[in-house]
């Protein structure tokens, strides 16, 4: 296949020329987004491994995970939005729910299953747009910025086992609730 044969097929498959674009600028613009958020392929791992998963079942699993997003999102809906495993919520599962709560990580992966089957369900009768049409946008803006301060407060472990922290491993000698002095 030539060269022009395959810009041309790239052309019609993605629509560059319309979207006033080319294949090596689209091909650098993937590049920047993979070394951009490969992190996510140590950390999630990491991350997820303190819950008691194996980290190299979660290091395939979000490999896989993250090239089956991108290529929907290229192919169905020609769109060229990267998608990957979120940290944030894979933090607050592992260290709020799993440690926290002292729940099982089996347990707490069929509880994300189940919600993820009720989001699916949300979606597809078109439920979501119905809530999403009923919020103010006001309130939507005050919604994006309380999630973006969220998003800007940090999990921090302690640097030595004898530093205060409010995190503490079920069944560990310290693992009753922190109370404040009187």
């Amino acid at each position: 296949m030539s060269d022009t044969t395959s810009h041309g097929l790239l052309d019609r498959l993605f629509h560059l020329t319309e979207n006033k674009t080319t294949v090596k600028r689209e091909c650098l613009a993937g590049l920047t987004t993979f070394v951009s958020m490969a992190y996510i392929l140590f950390v999630n791992p990491q991350i997820l491994g303190d819950a008691g998963m194996d980290a190299g079942a979660v290091f395939t699993a979000t490999a896989l995970s993250a090239i089956l997003g991108c290529l929907l999102m290229g192919f169905l809906a020609n769109y060229p939005i990267s998608i990957a495993p979120g940290l944030g919520d894979n933090a607050f599962f592992t260290y709020s729910v799993v440690l926290a709560m002292g729940m099982p990580w089996q347990q707490a992966m069929a509880g994300v299953f189940i919600a993820s089957i009720l989001f699916t369900v949300v979606s597809i009768f078109r439920i979501r747009e119905i809530i999403i049409d009923a919020i103010p946008q006001d309130l939507k803006y005050a919604m994006a910025a309380c999630r973006a301060a969220a998003s800007s407060l940090q999990i921090r472990r302690p640097s030595s086992p004898s530093a205060p922290s409010r995190y503490r491993p079920p069944g560990s000698p310290s693992s009753a609730p922190l109370r404040l002095r009187s």
